[in-house]
């Protein structure tokens, strides 16, 4: 199991631990796994999808834990959680809601259709295929879409029929509101280029629109593959990938995502979607990334809520002189 799956499982862990009462957390003190015993292998079990209480998902995750087996039961951890955070905090799925983000270049589950020059020069006569390709690219509006569709498919029967040239297609497609026909030019894009970032966001992103979460989610995680960590360019798949994940019930995932997003860009998601993914981080046991994000929303959004979970964060990990400054501003707010 990778680093970062240790740290989920044992967040998971932690959380469940302080949400479940009685017997069913209080059998299993130890966090730390056993040695797997070849002479007891773990039975067939329960399925993840089996309809299970969170305490039986619980209690089987710990005993796969205990016998050595944690890449089995940080399933069964994570089914548990997502049972409770259902009964406890209903609001907390409110991010699933909704298909899309209003996101200032729309990429979620809308095309990524590029940076458009102000000033656009003339295109010499003599320009060849791919000039004309980028010109079209640095063009194209929902105004102009079926004028660069035309010109698109003169190109494409001249023999231009690159990836980028399908893939453009399919952008000129989703403005006119032509979803199965867009998918259609996506996927004959990625099949003479699988590599191809704007049309693996751009199907992905369709895919989200149409509410097909389990297909767009592959290809998303694939689209990453194909572009620099932390690039700007990466904010669309990351946007896309983490509205999927939330849909799906898979708030963690979808916590880690924001926090990815919000490094690159922390103004680019709107501040209640920070608040979520700071509230999960904090439960999971992540305290520096929920502080990370509190302190942005400390400023954007000057919640006396917020700067007092902030401060209590601060404190708990021992940054005293940082816990004092917020106490003092939510003490000269007026908040006791």
């Amino acid at each position: 199991m990778t680093q970062s799956g240790k740290e989920v499982l044992v967040g998971l862990r932690s959380w469940l631990l302080r949400s479940i009462s009685g017997q069913a957390a209080a059998s299993y003190p130890s966090a730390a796994p056993a040695q797997p015993d070849p002479a007891r292998p773990v039975g067939p079990g329960p399925s993840v999808d089996q309809q299970l209480g969170p305490e039986q998902q619980f209690l089987y995750a710990e005993e796969l834990n205990n016998q050595g087996r944690p890449e089995l039961a940080v399933a069964f951890y994570r089914q548990a959680y997502v049972l409770l955070r259902g009964k406890t905090d209903p609001a907390n799925a409110q991010w699933g809601a909704s298909h899309q983000l209003a996101l200032p270049d729309r990429t979620s589950g809308q095309p990524i259709i590029g940076f458009t020059s102000s000033q656009q020069q003339p295109l010499a006569p003599e320009a060849g295929p791919a000039e004309r390709l980028v010109a079209l690219r640095e063009k194209l509006t929902s105004a102009n879409a079926a004028a660069v569709e035309q010109e698109l498919r003169q190109l494409i029967t001249a023999g231009n029929r690159g990836a980028d040239s399908f893939g453009l297609f399919g952008m000129c497609q989703l403005l006119q509101n032509r979803p199965e026909e867009a998918e259609r030019a996506f996927r004959e894009a990625l099949k003479l280029d699988p590599g191809h970032y704007r049309s693996l966001v751009n199907l992905g992103g369709l895919l989200l629109k149409g509410g097909r979460l389990q297909e767009a989610v592959p290809i998303l995680e694939s689209s990453l593959q194909h572009t620099r960590q932390g690039a700007p360019e990466s904010l669309a798949a990351l946007t896309n990938l983490a509205v999927a994940q939330s849909q799906l019930g898979r708030s963690i995932e979808a916590a880690q995502l924001v926090l990815r997003i919000f490094r690159i860009k922390p103004d680019h998601l709107q501040p209640d979607k920070l608040v979520i993914a700071a509230t999960c981080l904090e439960e999971m046991g992540d305290d520096p990334a929920a502080i990370e994000l509190l302190q942005h929303l400390r400023v954007k959004l000057r919640d006396p809520g917020l700067n007092h979970r902030l401060a209590e964060l601060l404190e708990r990990r021992g940054e005293y002189q940082q816990a004092a400054l917020v106490y003092r501003e939510l003490a000269g707010s007026g908040t006791p």
